[in-house]
């Protein structure tokens, strides 16, 4: 889960919250081009973030399967933190640019996002293996605190207080 705590926005506007539900993206994908489904959950996508006393770098498919329903269980689609690719293939290339950008398509569509003002004082949890975000542009300052909880611990107290089984 992603924690996201507006403290300040003043002297400016803008900044509204975009949210996409990213299991509606790979379920149409899955529908209408299953193909570019197949590709996503199957090609290793290289991801990189570097900043000062970091180094973050990992490798996984853009859509994770649920080995037991085949449903989508994680979607990792953000083109900022994108490593340069090294493909063994034309065919591949060609795939991975056509795929994402099929998929895109959903995320991008406005019918399919919520966007909405977070004010001061507002906190945000959300399912990040699920939930695509992002913001509009802003003016003026704008202070937010973020903070994650790890799923394994979402789901065991989820368990303990009897929401799942």
């Amino acid at each position: 889960l992603q924690i996201l705590h507006c403290l300040e926005h003043s002297n400016g506007e803008g900044g509204d919250t975009i949210l996409v539900d990213g299991f509606y993206g790979a379920t149409r994908l899955r529908h209408e081009f299953p193909e570019d489904y197949a590709f996503l959950t199957k090609f290793n996508i290289e991801a990189e973030y570097i900043e000062e006393g970091h180094h973050h770098k990992f490798s996984s498919p853009v859509i994770k399967i649920d080995a037991k329903t085949n449903d989508p269980a994680q979607i990792r689609y953000n083109v900022y933190d994108r490593s340069p690719m090294a493909f063994t293939s034309s065919e591949d290339c060609r795939a991975y640019y056509r795929s994402l950008r099929n998929l895109g398509r959903y995320y991008e569509d406005t019918k399919n996002q919520w966007q909405f003002k977070l004010w001061p004082g507002t906190v945000m949890v959300m399912d990040n293996f699920r939930v695509l975000h992002g913001r509009t542009g802003f003016t003026g300052t704008r202070v937010l605190a973020g903070s994650y909880v790890s799923r394994s611990d979402w789901l065991d107290r989820a368990r303990v207080l009897g929401l799942i089984q």
